[in-house]
């Protein structure tokens, strides 16, 4: 995808796979369990944090989602985006939640209770999908996902739900003495939520094309529950009139209702052919109505005599509910079933650029921030120190050791483990910390400069085969990132010997060294003084007010330092970039979507500037008024040479406090910066890694590859070499066949009554035809099987082939003769191979023989010159594999060519090294038979095979 690097698709590959089974097992559930649940519900988190960083929709990467609508299967609805995919998932979810529902036994409390609860689950879920999701999609939706749909769908699971509490309240009537009264406004309720559900069913958006079922069921439901709700008004009428003894007129009019409503659903029923099964409970009801109704119309004729009033006047029975949606939470983040979202840190490129542009404008602004700061408390410490405050004023109120201000600021150093020990500690770290980054550096930048020299001298050996892409133009941006990071590690290091050197300036080292003394070492060291407030003369100096103002500036920088301290943990803690991308996808990924959202969470940096500026804008009066203080302080005062010293000692300790303070803070910032550069790098090793084994694992799968291209070209090569001297062969064989014994040329044989256009019989073989092989080819013998007629191909004969494979003969070549495999091989020759594979007439590759062949039998004169080891015969023909052909070495054992086993010596006739009697046995004719033809034929080699053919 042109969103994401190679490396990132690398990096989520199973994230992917995992997000497809989580999708499979979501979609696939074929019955409702808690397993079930827990799949859809991790989809549904899934797509929550899928949407801002894939972009998915209908104008850009287009992933069609279909569903089915499940008010008329026969309508089915596609967009491309994850919301659309989310609502069906949700859909799907309540759905699940109303299936479990009705599989509760609800013949048990715990079964009514249980299904109850799950109704109301299912009603919530219905209700988030209406009210949250598809508000955000566009274009045309299957009825169910419109609103309406999703209303019918939340009030249907509600009605189904104050059914469950009307079923208890009757089942439990006996034990809990429940009051008539109540039952009826429970069924009395589930009727109005019923007929709430057929409202929006037989509403313009959901009728047309809805399947007539739906409203049937539900108007049937509706009805029933009307039926009961007056059924058991009458009975709450009768109990009334028991005790007034009046009304039960009024309590027959609600039995009449009651009868008239399950007429009509009945009939509703009959017509829309609703289910028996379905209707049983009402079948029940009508039961008890109409015997209430006989009952009670009999006493009332007979006994009470009161009117029936009309059912138009009857009040209606008001509801009672007990059920409302169960409100629907999306569970994402860490809260998500089974863990926290896939492709966690992945952005979209847009996503990206959005990104950096919030890091460099954060950046920005908290640099700015920091800089005033720092720069505003350091220029009120100077100013401070060059007027000798606060040292003389702590000097002049102490008496004998050093204030307690000043060893409240010693001491809080030492709490923290600080001084000039923990100065050092702290440099160490920075020290080995930087030294690891530059490790790092040089580790990327060498194993980048070892792939390159491979992937040259990869590149020069295959020179004009291997066209992948170069780790010298793929490594660019790694070795730019190895440049940026370089430079901001040489910063680094300028400031870390700055930082460094203030600590082993002679002076400054003094004053941290001192920072380690005891109240006791620090009153030793400071110089004795006359008593608070005295001077030459013994005049009180009232410093209360310079003493107050400069307790205001201590808290003002204080509270300054806390504030960036709190800005560095914003900074630190904030992750935007969800933020960004769900911002941005809102606003169709445009520029100014991502500008905008970049601006949005830059706000959130405002406050703690207006802090800043704020405590900035405080310290110059503040200022002002601490040097007024000052000036009259310091002409009240008398100064005599103690006093100086002490003044001198306490800042000192002030100064070196200071010191502490900013080094360690420094040092601090120091170790934080490389803690995270050093993280960078090691995502930046890690990629150049990828990089170097991806371009390995190329390399590698070229070379398999073109070694394979040129081992199967050099095996095609030999093959084709191969059948090219077998063809020759056979070419030579036929010219030689076709000479006279003296070595002429035999004249056209004339034609016969038997058999036409064949030579005249070799002596002593009657009737038999020479050697004439066409006519052995068409004409078998008999005793022997039909062989197969050889068919064309239209390139040459294939390499590798395999046992019983097709070889193109030459034209007047030898025959192909088929046999059944009992008659294969012939006598004395070796095995069949065990399995398909190299060519016959020689061991393939893999298998060379495991003795030298035996020597070649010199060519009798006459005979034709050129031909293979194992003679014209051995390449076999037709599909059914000549005689002789497992003799050659394409016949194998345990793997290995078997050379050609040793003819057996001819006895009373025919000579082993004869090349007639070699060339008939391979023919695959019997030993004893080859002698007798030769014999019989004197020798001519064409009359012995017509007799070996003719039995």
């Amino acid at each position: 995808m042109k969103e994401f690097s190679k490396e990132e698709v690398e990096k989520y590959s199973e994230d992917l796979k995992e997000l497809q089974d989580v999708r499979s097992t979501a979609t696939q559930i074929e019955r409702p369990s808690d397993a079930g649940r827990e799949a859809l519900l991790r989809y549904a988190a899934q797509l929550e944090a899928l949407e801002p960083v894939f972009p998915v929709s209908e104008t850009d990467v287009r992933v069609g989602f279909k569903w089915g609508n499940s008010f008329n299967p026969n309508k089915k609805s596609t967009q491309s985006t994850f919301l659309f995919e989310k609502a069906c998932i949700l859909y799907n979810l309540g759905a699940h939640e109303s299936r479990s529902a009705s599989e509760e036994d609800r013949e048990t409390e715990a079964g009514l209770k249980a299904a109850g609860h799950r109704f109301q689950v299912s009603a919530g879920i219905f209700q988030h999908v209406r009210d949250k999701v598809v508000g955000g999609l566009v274009g045309t939706l299957t009825q169910d996902l419109i609103p309406d749909g999703l209303s019918a769908a939340s009030t249907l699971m509600l009605a189904q739900a104050q059914a469950c509490f009307y079923e208890k309240a009757v089942k439990d009537r006996a034990r809990t003495m429940l009051k008539p009264g109540i039952i009826a406004k429970l069924a009395a309720k589930a009727a109005e939520l019923y007929t709430q559900t057929l409202a929006c069913m037989q509403g313009p958006n959901l009728a047309p094309g809805l399947d007539n079922s739906w409203p049937a069921h539900v108007e049937f439901q509706s009805m029933q529950f009307s039926a009961a709700a007056s059924y058991w008004e009458s009975v709450r009428l009768h109990d009334v009139a028991e005790e007034t003894g009046t009304g039960y007129g009024v309590e027959i009019a609600h039995l009449q209702k009651s009868s008239d409503l399950l007429a009509r659903a009945f009939k509703q029923a009959h017509r829309n052919s609703l289910s028996s099964t379905f209707t049983t409970k009402a079948e029940t009801l009508k039961g008890i109505v109409t015997k209430a109704l006989n009952s009670r119309a009999k006493d009332n004729s007979t006994i009470y005599l009161e009117p029936v009033p009309s059912q138009a006047t009857l009040n209606a029975v008001p509801g009672l509910g007990m059920v409302k949606p169960t409100p629907f939470v999306e569970s994402t983040g860490d809260s998500c079933p089974k863990g926290k979202p896939l492709f966690d840190g992945l952005l979209s490129k847009s996503a990206k650029a959005a990104l950096e542009e919030y890091k460099k404008k954060e950046a920005a602004v908290v640099g700015g921030m920091d800089s005033l700061a720092k720069e505003s408390s350091v220029a009120a410490r100077d100013q401070l120190k060059a007027v000798g405050l606060p040292g003389t004023v702590e000097a002049h109120e102490s008496v004998g050791g050093v204030p307690e201000s000043a060893w409240k600021k010693v001491q809080a150093v030492q709490q923290g483990g600080g001084g000039l020990n923990e100065l050092k500690e702290k440099v160490a770290e920075v020290e080995g910390s930087a030294e690891r980054a530059r490790a790092t550096l040089e580790t990327v930048e060498r194993t980048l400069d070892e792939d390159v020299r491979k992937d040259e001298a990869f590149r020069k050996r295959y020179s004009g085969e291997y066209e992948g892409m170069s780790t010298s133009e793929l490594g660019g941006d790694l070795r730019r990132d190895v440049e940026h990071y370089r430079g901001l590690w040489r910063t680094a290091r300028s400031a870390d010997t700055k930082v460094i050197s203030r600590i082993e300036e002679p002076s400054n080292r003094e004053g941290l060294e001192m920072l380690e003394l005891t109240r006791a070492g620090l009153d030793a060291a400071m110089p004795a003084g006359k008593g608070k407030g005295a001077g030459q003369q013994g005049h009180s100096v009232d410093t209360a007010a310079l003493s107050g103002k400069l307790g205001e500036l201590a808290t003002l920088l204080a509270d300054r330092d806390a504030k960036m301290t709190q800005v560095h943990e914003y900074v630190k803690n904030r992750t935007v970039a969800n933020e960004l991308a769900v911002a941005g996808r809102n606003g169709g990924g445009t520029p100014e979507a991502y500008h905008v959202a970049v601006e949005h969470a830059l706000a959130g940096l405002q406050p703690f500037k207006a802090d800043i500026d704020a405590s900035v804008k405080m310290q110059g009066p503040l200022l002002e008024q601490i040097f007024a203080e000052n000036e009259r302080f310091q002409k009240a005062r008398a100064s005599d040479q103690e006093t100086l010293d002490r003044e001198a000692f306490l800042q000192k300790v002030h100064a070196s406090v200071v010191l502490f303070h900013d080094v360690h803070a420094l040092l601090s910032e120091g170790s934080m910066f490389y803690s995270d550069l050093l993280q960078r790098l090691a995502q930046l090793n890690q990629t150049c890694e990828d990089l170097v084994y991806t371009q390995a694992l190329h390399r590698r799968e070229f070379e398999v590859g073109y070694t394979h291209r040129r081992e199967r070209a050099l095996k095609e090569g030999e093959d084709a070499s191969i059948e090219l001297a077998r063809q020759m062969e056979s070419q030579a064989l036929q010219g030689h066949q076709q000479q006279q014994p003296g070595g002429g040329c035999a004249s056209p044989p004339a034609a016969t009554g038997a058999y036409p256009g064949v030579g005249a019989p070799a002596a002593g073989v009657a009737g038999a035809p020479s050697a004439a092989y066409p006519y052995a080819r068409w004409h078998p013998p008999s005793g022997q099987q039909q062989p197969q007629q050889p068919q064309q191909q239209q390139q040459q004969p294939g390499h590798g082939m395999g046992w019983g494979g097709q070889q193109q003969q030459q034209q007047g070549g030898p025959p192909s003769y088929q046999q059944q495999h009992a008659q294969y091989p012939p006598g004395g020759s070796g095995p069949p191979p065990a399995q398909p594979g190299g060519y016959y007439g020689g061991p393939t590759a893999a298998q060379a023989p495991q003795a030298p062949p035996a020597a070649e039998p010199a060519v009798p004169a006459g005979a034709p010159a050129g031909r293979g080891r194992w003679g014209p015969w051995s390449v076999a023909g037709g599909g059914g594999g000549a005689p002789g052909a497992a003799a050659g070495a394409g016949a194998r054992a345990g793997g290995q060519a078997k050379p050609l086993p040793p003819i057996p010596t001819a006895a009373g006739g025919g000579d082993a090294n004869d090349p007639k009697f070699r060339r008939l046995l391979e023919m695959g004719f019997e030993p004893a038979r080859v002698r007798a033809a030769l014999s019989e034929a004197n020798g001519d080699e064409s009359a012995a095979v017509s007799k070996l053919l003719q039995g």
